[in-house]
């Protein structure tokens, strides 16, 4: 006969005490991955199970996670997988190398009903993520600053919103601390930003915009 499932490693339950509505439970799933070294801020799923992750370093990893029947038992295989391209890669390297600046990503957010996953950088970088029809593929799709943000949307009709001129203003105080080569109390080059969060926007919401 199957065996048992474990019993959950933790329970937690939502609601008043006098009156729970539901139970929330935490399994034990045996997988594991060294961070070497990566400060992870921010980490999110897809419903395929796959498992993103954003770390300071600037970079973008995959929790690549899966059983094989052997001979004798299941293994269980678990890693890291750095998803950046090649070319983000080096520059992160050879830039950290020069100046001691890293641009870690602070946001991401992935759109579940376009399988597009969207980061946004501390330098106000946003870059998006083609995830395939199916949701089980990888590719880097644009990349576009706050800049280059700003010059698009100040073509269009709300161009004379209170929220473009409050953009335009962090803009040109983040590229003004840039020029200076700024410093941050840590001694590093300081990075305003001048976006600072992400959020896909449903289809029965809008037909023309996606974040």
């Amino acid at each position: 006969p199957p065996h048992p499932p474990p019993p959950p490693a933790c329970r937690y339950t939502v609601g008043p005490p006098s009156r729970p509505t539901a139970e929330i439970e935490l399994h034990e799933t045996g997988f594991a991955a060294p961070a070497d070294g990566s400060n992870i801020l921010s980490l999110k799923s897809t419903p395929q199970g796959r498992v993103f992750m954003a770390g300071a370093d600037g970079f973008i990893y995959e929790l690549q996670y899966g059983s094989t029947q052997g001979w004798l038992d299941v293994y269980r295989s678990c890693a890291k997988r750095n998803r950046s391209r090649k070319r983000d890669i080096a520059l992160q390297f050879v830039k950290s190398a020069l100046v001691d600046c890293a641009d870690p990503i602070l946001d991401m957010n992935i759109d579940c009903e376009r399988f597009i996953l969207y980061t946004l950088s501390k330098s106000s970088t946003v870059q998006m993520y083609d995830l395939g029809a199916e949701g089980d593929g990888f590719a880097h799709v644009a990349s576009m600053t706050a800049a280059e943000l700003l010059a698009g949307l100040s073509k269009g009709p709300g161009r004379d919103s209170d929220a473009l001129r409050q953009l335009g203003e962090d803009v040109k105080a983040s590229i003004r601390a840039a020029e200076q080569g700024r410093l941050n109390p840590t001694g590093e080059t300081e990075l305003i930003n001048a976006l600072v969060s992400l959020a896909p926007v449903p289809s029965c919401d809008s037909q023309q915009m996606q974040v």
